[in-house]
């Protein structure tokens, strides 16, 4: 702390503190007085420093409660020498490079002034003060954010330059109470321990947060015709991660990511959808973010997907996201299901909900393609994979010892990138019959809950070669299907002993389209 006195005349205000204090400061230096950051007019001499304050810093703050003398004659330190020619106010230093933080970071603009209109002593000697400020202010002087959430409960708040943690909020119709806690300690030694009723202090409000995941990525970029801040794309790019958590498993619906983030730009949830009737990648995320304890009202909800507005195994997204008062939601990737395709966007706008849509489209898009393209043609995503040699061979001489065309980088990331994502593997009657596959998932993703193999799909028309031990008639391990002609013949034993199912007829189009309602449809 330190002696404060004001001069009208000069505007110059005179700070009395310990040397040890002052340390090395030179002109130019900046400190904080009682939250205000001020300007050191020469090195301070005697423990005395001086500051020219303007006169709209002091109607914009309360500094004008500052002890003011007008007499010329009083020359520092002297003028400190009487114990009715000065005020008390906090000093504090601006952080130099290398110093520890402490507390939260202070930027000295002070936000407002507030106003003391409550104290207690409580039983352990310390202190709990409530202040009162305009609601109006608050929301002109943070942009997108209203006053009430400026203010909430265990955030920072800095009252006459001093750190302390909002303990309760009360947002009243014009104007907003809050209440802080003041240790023995903090009580004693800063001005703290002379406030008083009707006393006008500086505020400034928390901002970093704000400033570490808005300010820091806030630049904005066009993509797709859209204008979109770099937060939303920062929050969307970690839904999308997030969603391909539910990539092996989640199919035939869609493995959605979710991100739940509160004003502060901190995210308090996350979710993604893992398996066909349970639980959607919202929803995951809201219990998430209950779970924790984080209040959800006026949150923002970045999902790779529209939220669906329909109920099927599970009731509709957008029914939870408006319970809890979502205040923004914002989507990547319009749902192109007939029974979704906007619905659950019209569904939050009409209940006053913010959407933005098209946020990283293209990334979004290009992770749910399989999705998308069932969604939109009622067609299966086929994936080829295909072996050859520099010549154009696909595979060795029959009597070759050498099984594979492929490395075994390739085969592993085969099993792991192509079979563990895909719903269906198909192969040729004659490579069912030369190569006695599995078809099957054999890597780590195959231990993911909720796996199932793959369905495993045979095509031709001869299997006069098949092995009698055919790995594919081992219905335990994955289900079979065969597709060949009404002239080709089939063992019965197949369908009855092995559960191999068989299709009929042999044409592709009827083909691909049986696939997509077996493994889209169960």
């Amino acid at each position: 702390m330190g002696r404060a006195a004001f001069h009208a005349s000069s505007n110059q205000l005179y700070i009395l503190a310990p040397l040890s204090f002052w340390g090395a400061t030179s002109t130019g230096d900046s400190v904080a007085v009682n939250g205000c950051c001020l300007t050191l007019l020469h090195t301070p001499k005697n423990g005395v420093g001086s500051f020219f304050v303007m006169e709209e810093t002091r109607k914009l703050t309360a500094l004008t409660q500052l002890y003011t003398f007008e007499d010329c004659s009083l020359i520092p330190p002297d003028l400190f020498s009487n114990q009715e020619n000065f005020s008390i106010v906090n000093l504090e230093l601006c952080l130099r490079w290398g110093q520890p933080l402490g507390g939260h970071v202070l930027s000295g603009h002070v936000d407002g002034i507030g106003e003391v209109v409550e104290l207690v002593e409580n039983t352990d000697k310390s202190w709990t003060i409530w202040f009162e400020v305009g609601r109006e202010p608050l929301q002109v002087q943070c942009e997108h954010l209203t006053g009430s959430k400026l203010l909430t409960p265990k955030g920072s708040i800095a009252v006459d330059g001093v750190s302390l943690t909002v303990n309760e909020v009360v947002v009243n119709v014009d104007y907003v109470t809050f209440r802080v806690n003041i240790t023995p300690y903090t009580w004693q030694v800063t001005r703290l321990k002379y406030a008083h009723l009707g006393q006008m202090v500086n505020i400034e409000f928390d901002r970093t947060d704000e400033y570490l995941t808005t300010r820091s990525i806030n630049k904005s970029v066009e993509e797709n015709g859209h204008s979109f801040d770099n937060q939303d794309e920062y929050f969307m790019r970690r839904a999308i991660e997030v969603g391909e958590r539910g990539r092996i498993t989640a199919p035939p619906n869609p493995w959605v990511g979710c991100v739940i983030v509160n004003f502060k730009g901190q995210v308090i949830g996350e979710g993604a959808h893992m398996k066909a009737g349970t639980a959607h990648a919202e929803v995951v995320a809201v219990k998430a973010a209950i779970d924790g304890g984080h209040p959800l009202e006026g949150s923002t909800i970045y999902t790779t997907l529209e939220p669906c507005s329909h109920f099927g195994r599970t009731p509709p997204c957008v029914d939870i996201l408006i319970q809890h008062k979502i205040g923004r939601v914002v989507v990547a990737v319009t749902d192109p299901d007939t029974k979704v395709n906007g619905r659950g966007i019209a569904e939050l706008r009409k209940a006053n909900i913010t959407v933005s849509t098209g946020v990283l489209e293209n990334e979004a898009s290009k992770s749910l393609q399989p999705y998308v393209h069932h969604r939109t043609t009622g067609f299966p995503w086929v994936v080829l994979k295909l072996a050859t040699s520099l010549d154009g061979k696909i595979a060795y001489p029959t009597e070759s010892a050498q099984r594979w065309i492929s490395g075994q980088a390739a085969r592993m990331d085969t099993h792991r990138r192509w079979r563990s994502t895909s719903q269906a593997i198909l192969v040729g009657a004659s490579t069912a019959a030369l190569d006695n596959p599995l078809l099957t998932t054999r890597s780590e993703e195959a231990n993911t809950p909720h796996f199932t193999q793959p369905l495993r799909i045979v095509v031709g028309t001869d299997w006069r070669k098949w092995p009698l031990g055919s790995n594919l008639l081992d219905t335990s391990i994955a289900p079979t299907l065969i597709f060949t002609s009404e002239k080709a013949f089939v063992p019965s034993s197949w369908e009855k002993e092995h559960k191999v199912e068989v299709g009929l007829p042999f044409n592709s189009d009827l083909v691909i389209f049986y696939i997509y309602l077996c493994v889209l449809w169960g």
